[in-house]
């Protein structure tokens, strides 16, 4: 599933945008909840191009048996592949068929090279011994999905291009999209609508994330004077004009989770915006970012206005 951390990067992205260029908010926020959607419709296609590979050993198994001189193998494929459970659940999932359809994903990946990316995945070592195990677990069935995503469509030049075609953020969210995959995967249990069950909610989970990024793009607008005066004070010998901006803008990010987001946890909190300032800002921001955001955090819960429900808690 996408994360929120490249949720809040997103986010981050567009408020320093309508900074830079001054344009109205509303242009930004069209352009963020684009920018989710193609994330989003990223993550589908990578498991929907498993499903075609999968899917290609059958035509595979019946090259296999037409054959006038046939070996073992030939006479007697093997099914363990197409019969993942894991690929069976993407199969029956009436939802996210639905989806690859409407987002017109066979358009994107062709026949030729399906087959291609299905020869890759049977020279694999994995492959081999994931089709001759005597008896396979689901955490086998596990592995040889996770392998086809990082051995083979990580690695395939020709499938790489397919993505950068279609997907212009695939290089700039490459590690989080495939980390979120590989959860996805190690999450799955072996029981009854498991799959099924996940992504029959796809269309809620979009609009998840998009009301996320929207909740947290207005709140950080609507409250900057607000958020701003509470900063200033924790500046001490800071000029706030010298602050590189990205800074500010996460440090402003993080108030409005920290004030308005009750459920996210506040440790959750401080760790993502800290984290996000060492990959976009300066050298020095994660230490800067983390001294301000601890003051602000205990100035907040001395005045007792860290309101956290549930798994929210401050804890």
């Amino acid at each position: 599933m996408l994360n929120r951390r490249n949720l809040r990067v997103k986010v981050m992205q567009a408020l320093y945008a309508k900074e830079q260029t001054g344009y109205p908010s509303e242009t930004h926020q069209k352009n963020l909840r684009t920018s989710v959607q193609k994330s989003y419709q990223l993550y589908l296609f990578l498991f929907y191009t498993i499903n075609e590979i999968c899917r290609y050993s059958l035509v595979d198994n019946e090259i296999k048996k037409a054959k006038h001189i046939k070996t073992s193998e030939d006479a007697n494929p093997s099914e363990r592949l197409i019969n993942n459970p894991y690929i069976k659940g993407i199969q029956s999932d009436e939802a996210f068929n639905r989806i690859c359809e409407k987002n017109h994903f066979d358009k994107f990946l062709p026949k030729d090279l399906i087959k291609r990316l299905y020869k890759k995945v049977v020279q694999m070592t994995d492959y081999e011994l994931y089709v001759t195990k005597p008896v396979v677990k689901l955490s086998d069935h596990k592995t040889i999905i996770k392998m086809i995503f990082k051995k083979v469509l990580q690695k395939e030049e020709e499938f790489q291009s397919v993505l950068e075609d279609h997907f212009p953020n695939w290089m700039d969210e490459k590690k989080s999209i495939i980390s979120g995959l590989v959860r996805k995967v190690d999450s799955y249990k072996k029981v009854e609508r498991d799959f099924v069950a996940t992504y029959s909610n796809s269309e809620v989970d979009w609009e998840d994330f998009a009301n996320f990024c929207k909740k947290l793009f207005n709140k950080t607008e609507e409250k900057e004077e607000v958020f701003l005066e509470l900063i200033k004070p924790q500046l001490r010998n800071w000029d706030i004009t010298r602050v590189a901006a990205i800074d500010i803008l996460l440090i402003k990010m993080a108030l409005a989770e920290l004030l308005y987001f009750p459920e996210i946890p506040v440790k959750v909190t401080l760790n993502e915006y800290i984290d996000i300032s060492k990959r976009y800002s300066t050298p020095k921001s994660k230490d800067f970012v983390n001294g301000i955001l601890d003051r602000l955090m205990k100035q907040l819960d001395s005045e007792q206005r860290l309101v956290k429900i549930g798994r929210g808690l401050k804890e």
